[in-house]
């Protein structure tokens, strides 16, 4: 029998990629983990689009550049601005890309386009290029918009169920919305429904960023919180419909001196086997730079998660 070397890393990730990225979400793929996130300028201005890092053991990452380039799309689609926490789902043949959008100038609402490719690399076509998901009858938003009045839905992330079926969750003001998608075509498979309201006086009463993974009976959501400052929680369901019930200590994972705010999770299968969650570190407040962090979870006896991030400097696993 052999023994696995300790896996050794650092958390922030300082090297000189991926950088300031926000809402990390990691892939594996073979043997190379695939990397990308929200450039920044995040809260003013367009972003430059889509980026892709790949790297064999999660420590020296590889620019691919952009995956969707902002001055590719026409000034007057609806997807022209934005550019939120993108993620990438595989399913069969299939690697489907969800990233949220707006174009500010035509005054379209912020919502999820869904792209696809047989690469993970790309090039990626957008399979919903007439309007943003889920339908909506209210694409436009008037001139002296209150900010809810801009969003359609946003922070998408897609799950298929081991019978095949294609599920889609996304956040909105009130809370993490479901619904049943067919894919490639994007129909919207019956109503969708709220998977998880927020709440009027807890910890999660603004929520998003929800991502989905299965161990065991259980099927388990991340999801993450800016009422307080920024936090992670997490929900489980035996079944993909719901019902969802939220881990008893919500939040798990919260930000702690010298940090301020830690959240929007991707989960990936990492170096030891396990489960392992990536996220973002900020040290002094939202429009600090924002670093690649990334820890293992693990199931306590009641297949409840449990981990030790946020963790800061060297650590072995």
């Amino acid at each position: 029998m052999t023994s696995r070397l300790p896996f050794i890393y650092a958390n922030p990730h300082l090297d000189t990629e991926p950088g300031i990225v926000r809402d990390p979400f990691i892939l594996k793929v073979g043997y190379l983990y695939y990397l990308t996130g929200t450039l920044r300028p995040i809260w003013a201005g367009p972003n430059p689009g889509v980026p892709l890092w790949s790297s064999p053991d999660l420590l020296v990452w590889k620019n691919h550049g952009l995956l969707i380039d902002r001055n590719t799309v026409s000034n007057d689609a609806w997807y022209r601005d934005r550019w939120w926490a993108p993620e990438i789902h595989q399913a069969g043949e299939w690697f489907y890309l969800t990233v949220s959008c707006r174009n500010e100038t035509t005054r379209h609402k912020h919502g999820i386009s869904i792209w696809g490719s047989k690469q993970i690399t790309g090039p990626y076509k957008l399979l919903n290029p007439s309007a943003p998901f889920p339908p909506s009858a209210e694409q436009y938003y008037p001139e002296n918009p209150e900010v809810i009045q801009k969003y359609i839905s946003n922070d998408a992330s897609l799950f298929t169920d081991e019978d095949g079926r294609h599920f889609i969750f996304w956040s909105h003001y009130d809370g993490i919305w479901e619904a049943e998608i067919e894919l490639p075509s994007c129909r919207l498979l019956g109503e969708k429904w709220l998977a998880i309201p927020a709440s009027t006086d807890g910890w999660d009463t603004k929520i998003e960023g929800p991502v989905l993974f299965r161990e065991g009976r259980y099927i388990y959501m991340f999801l993450s919180s800016f009422t307080r400052d920024y936090d992670m929680g997490v929900a489980r369901a035996e079944k993909i419909t719901g019902p969802w019930v939220q881990q008893p200590g919500n939040p798990i994972i919260s930000p702690r001196p010298p940090l301020t705010h830690v959240g929007h999770n991707g989960v990936f299968r990492g170096p030891d086997g396990r489960w392992w969650i990536s996220y973002i570190m900020q040290f002094n407040g939202k429009d600090s730079p924002e670093r690649l962090a990334y820890d293992p979870i693990w199931f306590d006896s009641n297949d409840w998660v449990e981990t030790d991030a946020p963790t800061l400097g060297t650590q072995s696993v």
